[in-house]
């Protein structure tokens, strides 16, 4: 009404035209236009303009996806906008080898992995959360047990050298460590670096990629406390459908027929499989004339039985709870968390069982206007037990010696035969493991001037691992409930095995970047690396449990079930080895444009003989942003970032040389001294002084894309990777020698 718009008008209400475009001039279409704090808002059209009533004063806050967002106060009834675009995308750091690039400056390959992709998966290891997210990191499960961890490659197998490992390196805020043995929800950020420029910087230890993982810090602010958990059931799937025991007899015998032999199943014994289904029977399996003995159950047995069904169960429960503390002020920030995981497997039978507790805490400390220091602490406890006879073998037995008409159990209620796996599960024994790893670091950076900036970072990492084997008779029943060890259950014993880890690395490196002219831009960087590990382990076993339970090495008779006596086990080893390199990196790069990099890398191996310790292993990398040259600009609003780039390097190995193939080593021998035999030592094997180093180049070639405003991005590669110098085992008659092979 005429009164209601003089009512607005007097209230300061006016209306509000424009127009919205991004930098390149073009109309935005459905661009969000609303008044701060309030309800009323309009949305631009085909044209990109927009009208709407608003009181002078105040704020219009304009939104689009891909563009940053614009708050402009109202001054008239005009007011046209044209939109920033969102560079968040282009703007990104990733984390690269001992430093960081932004994501549009980098030549080299490397996948990029954000704390959200993990959150939203339901994984119980970093293993689980990294299949299938970041192509060429191939991660596979070759069983269903619990404390699997997965095997990694990058890109493929890189190599076919005789114990030589083809899995990348896995480095957590810049130390080596397993991937599993951290909290997924302490991730901020993973990279991969695929080729040879990006990786090279790591050298030997890093022939085949690296994993980089970056974990969560504290920021400014109030404290903030953060817990969260999940309960979770997983359900077996693609479980095998069991065929029922006389559809399986029937096709038995007609394939046993077909290969020119014998129906296994004769007919008394098919109709026994018959009335056993229909009720009419009760027991699975006939008893011998004798009256003691029970009839073979491959051929007699008339029982029905799901195998599967009986072992496995349709869920397991499992549960996660995590706490974490975290806040800071300008001087120093904290982040403190802890995680608890309970999981559980699907047997009915001597159930699997899986836990893991962790510890994190990480501080940074402003010493002064130059100095910070960096210290981080982590310990992280796995716990796993299962069946001792649930062993890869297990798995691959099932389908082949779970025949249906083999019975569980027997007429008196005893476990039947000795191919049952529920008998050997049950009553076999346990197997048990513990490892504990601690993590220590301690990092001062210093910017003593502007842009020269020096690391140094002390780590170390050790591991206790403990594994316990407790196995037991299994016994066998006759048709009168007389009691016999089982033929495949006949061992009871202990046996113990413990390892220790201890391992520490240094790294110092120094960077420094300047212009040259305006739109030059250089950063270089040299540094030292050194490691050292430390590796000892202590096994020892004896037969003979005297009571189950009570599974004690020192608490055995030593004797086998036969009462015989068995030489107690016992077994030890310690080997070292170290590492030394020097490496440098220099970027450049013209107004963003125009990219290039050069990585050098001199490494030492303790692995090699002298005159074949260290080897030299450069690469580099260039790249063009074919968006930012003025001809590509009409394809701007459609690519909004394009960037070739290119790589070539080489990157050496030494995983596949045993600790001391460079030392002569001694084996005991037998002598005859003075008409008696006594014990001395002999050169073991012949030495092959020329042994170096494994050498893989890596070629790369790619092109990152980005469309409609970085709102779908891809990134196309192709390489070629070849690999020399692989280390194979050798073949030469001990006999005529007198040695064995190098």
């Amino acid at each position: 009404s005429t009164t209601g718009i003089a009512a607005v008008e007097q209230a300061g209400t006016i209306t509000v035209k424009g127009h919205v475009a991004d930098s390149a001039g073009e109309a935005l279409i459905g661009v969000s236009v609303a008044v701060k704090g309030g309800s009323t808002g309009a949305i631009t059209d085909l044209d990109g303009n927009y009208s709407l009533n608003v009181q002078k004063g105040k704020t219009l806050v304009f939104s689009y996806i891909g563009y940053k967002v614009q708050e402009i106060v109202v001054t008239g009834n005009v007011l046209n906008v044209t939109m920033k675009d969102d560079s968040q995308t282009l703007d990104e750091v990733v984390v690269v080898g001992f430093g960081t690039q932004k994501k549009v400056n980098l030549t080299g390959s490397v996948g990029v992995v954000d704390s959200k992709s993990l959150e939203a998966r339901p994984i119980t290891n970093l293993s689980q959360g990294l299949q299938g997210v970041v192509p060429g990191l191939q991660i596979s499960f070759t069983s269903g047990e619990l404390n699997q961890s997965g095997s990694m490659n990058v890109r493929g197998t890189g190599t076919i050298g005789d114990g030589s490992s083809g899995s990348p390196l896995v480095l957590i805020d810049g130390m080596e460590g397993d991937l599993n043995s951290i909290n997924p929800q302490d991730v901020e950020n993973i990279s991969v670096l695929k080729d040879a420029a990006a990786s090279s910087i790591y050298g030997s230890r890093a022939p085949f990629g690296v994993v980089l993982v970056t974990t969560k810090s504290g920021s400014k602010g109030k404290a903030k406390v953060n817990y969260n958990n999940n309960f979770r059931w997983v359900t077996p799937i693609v479980v095998p459908e069991i065929l029922d025991s006389y559809s399986f007899a029937a096709y038995y015998n007609e394939a046993a027929l077909n290969n020119n032999g014998g129906a296994r199943f004769d007919d008394p014994t098919m109709q026994r499989i018959l009335d056993f289904q229909n009720g009419i029977l009760k027991d699975p399996v006939p008893v011998k004339s004798d009256g003691v003995n029970w009839e073979d159950s491959w051929s007699k047995g008339n029982a029905n039985t799901d195998w599967y069904d009986a072992l496995w169960q349709d869920h397991a429960f499992s549960q996660e709870h995590n706490l974490s503390f975290s806040g800071g002020t300008d001087k120093m920030n904290y982040y403190v968390s802890g995680n608890i995981l309970d999981q559980n497997g699907l047997l009915k039978v001597n159930q699997e069982k899986f836990q893991r507790m962790s510890v994190n805490a990480k501080m940074n400390v402003s010493l002064t206007k130059w100095a910070r220091l960096n210290v981080g602490t982590r310990f992280t406890r796995t716990e796993y037990g299962k069946p001792t006879k649930m062993g890869s073998a297990f798995f691959e037995d099932m389908p082949r010696q779970t025949w249906p008409v083999l019975p569980i159990y027997d007429s008196n209620g005893y476990l039947f035969g000795n191919s049952n796996p529920i008998l050997a599960l049950q009553d076999g024994g346990r197997t048990t493991s513990q490892t504990d790893y601690m993590y220590q670091q301690l990092g001062l950076v210093l910017e003593p001037i502007k842009n020269w900036v020096t690391h140094i970072d002390f780590n170390y990492r050790s591991k206790r691992y403990d594994w316990h084997e407790s196995t037991y008779y299994t016994y066998v029943h006759n048709a009168l409930g007389e009691a016999t060890i089982n033929s495949k259950g006949n061992t009871s014993g202990v046996r113990e095995n413990t390892e220790r880890t201890d391992y520490v690395n240094l790294n110092a490196y120094s960077e420094y970047g300047f212009k040259v002219v305006d739109d030059h831009n250089f950063k270089v960087m040299a540094g030292f690396q050194m490691e050292h590990n430390k590796w000892h382990a202590f096994s020892g076993g004896r037969q003979g449990i005297i009571v189950n339970g009570y599974d004690e090495i020192d608490i055995t008779t030593g004797v086998d079930y036969k009462g015989n006596a068995v030489t107690p086990t016992i077994g030890g080893s310690t080997t070292r080895w170290s590492t030394a390199g020097f490496f440098g990196r220099i970027n450049y790069d013209y107004k963003g444009r125009y990219l290039a990099e050069i990585n050098l890398r001199y490494d030492g191996s303790s692995r090699f003989a002298k005159g074949h310790q260290w080897g030299f292993f450069p690469s580099g990398a260039i790249g063009w942003r074919i968006s930012e040259e003025t001809f590509f600009a009409p394809l701007k609003k459609v690519i909004s970032n394009a960037k070739f780039r290119a790589s070539y390097g080489t990157l050496g190995n030494n995983s596949g040389v045993g600790r001391y193939e460079q030392k002569e080593t001694m084996k005991t021998t037998n002598y005859i001294m003075n008409g008696k035999l006594v014990q001395g030592f002999s050169a073991s094997k012949m030495i092959n002084q020329d042994l170096s180093w494994e050498s893989t180049r890596v070629i790369n070639v790619g092109l990152d894309l980005g469309l409609f405003n970085n709102q779908l991005t891809a990134e196309l590669d192709w390489y070629d990777r070849f690999t020399t110098g692989m280390i194979r085992g050798s073949s030469i008659s001990s006999i005529l020698s007198g040695y064995d092979a190098p």
